[in-house]
């Protein structure tokens, strides 16, 4: 592929494809839309992020998209665990040219209903200005990637539809039955 020449022909295909993603190694994604080119990338939470996925924790959970209004403490708590050792939460930023633009932890289990590996979407934030963008997709095909052979499932408010339209879009489908919890 060249980028120099035609840069009108070049833009009026790209206008016509609207938007292509491209994987290199499954983490880095460049995505061409009218008028820029931008690299993303998605990597494991590191200490260095804590301040900014804080931040973007505390926009997410006092929005609509969420049932709950977590607290300080358990905001702490996740990001530590995805920083740490623990086996089941991993946590990953996804950047654009080393700024952060969103975060996700995903919660590892097994399904004995569908008897393999359950991946559990906890939590999948970007930023305001970096939705419609396809970003949300991009991060459901990178853990797809991450874990082949797996149950991947979520939660998602009803009235949250431009969530529901990606996940729908991206293959996953509506349970027929009620989840319940109990706190110990």
């Amino acid at each position: 592929m060249y980028l120099l020449g035609n840069t009108d022909r070049i833009f009026q295909q790209i206008l016509l494809c609207q938007l292509i993603s491209v994987w290199f190694r499954g983490i880095i994604l460049l995505r061409w839309k009218p008028g820029f080119i931008d690299m993303k990338s998605i990597r494991k939470m590191e200490e260095q992020d804590r301040q900014n996925v804080l931040e973007m924790m505390r926009v997410f959970y006092a929005s609509q998209a969420v049932f709950t209004n977590g607290s300080e403490e358990i905001f702490r708590t996740d990001i530590d665990q995805c920083i740490g050792e623990n086996p089941y939460l991993e946590g990953f930023v996804i950047e654009n040219q080393d700024t952060i633009i969103g975060y996700a932890m995903v919660a590892k289990s097994f399904s004995t209903e569908f008897g393999k590996p359950c991946i559990w979407i906890e939590d999948l934030y970007v930023k305001d200005e970096y939705r419609g963008l396809g970003i949300g997709s991009d991060f459901l095909r990178f853990v797809e990637a991450q874990y082949p052979h797996s149950l991947l499932r979520l939660e998602v408010e009803a009235e949250n539809k431009r969530a529901v339209h990606v996940y729908k879009k991206c293959g996953y489908d509506v349970l027929p039955y009620m989840e319940m919890k109990k706190s110990i």
